[in-house]
């Protein structure tokens, strides 16, 4: 998810634990980020950086929920959150989401894709294909 993040042009910092995630929402300039969170990993995650992300004024935080289930699409959740299902997550759905969250497209504007509103499949590779280009 990073890379397709990078490969987008979004400045991507990868962190592991609760803690560094706390630690840099802080430390960020009073501007738009967007936060990806795996919620089975890290369920509490959510309610800590929106607990941190109140107290900096000028923050704003959204938050990109990735979770477990058959849904292929993005939903929003609250106005600054949207979740994805990992399990049938495509490229464009999380990418999708992600613009969604940051407030770069707007819901409307996905409504007339084919899949009826959220995403559109993207063809994945063959496996033995992903080996030679990877």
């Amino acid at each position: 998810m990073a890379a397709y993040l990078a490969h987008a042009g979004a400045t991507v910092e990868w962190m592991t634990d609760c803690a560094a995630a706390t630690q840099w929402v802080i430390g960020k300039p009073s501007r738009l980020c967007v936060v990806v969170i795996d919620t089975v990993s890290a369920p509490s995650l959510l309610d800590d950086l929106r607990a941190v992300a109140r107290t900096k004024a000028g923050t704003d935080v959204r938050f990109v929920t990735i979770g477990r289930g058959k849904c292929r699409h993005y939903r929003r959740e609250t106005p600054d959150q949207v979740s994805l299902d990992a399990e049938v997550m495509r490229r464009k759905a999380f990418l999708e989401a992600v613009a969604v969250a940051a407030g770069r497209v707007r819901e409307q504007d996905l409504s007339g894709l084919p899949s009826g509103g959220g995403t559109m499949p993207v063809p994945l590779l063959p496996k033995k294909r992903v080996a030679v280009a990877g």
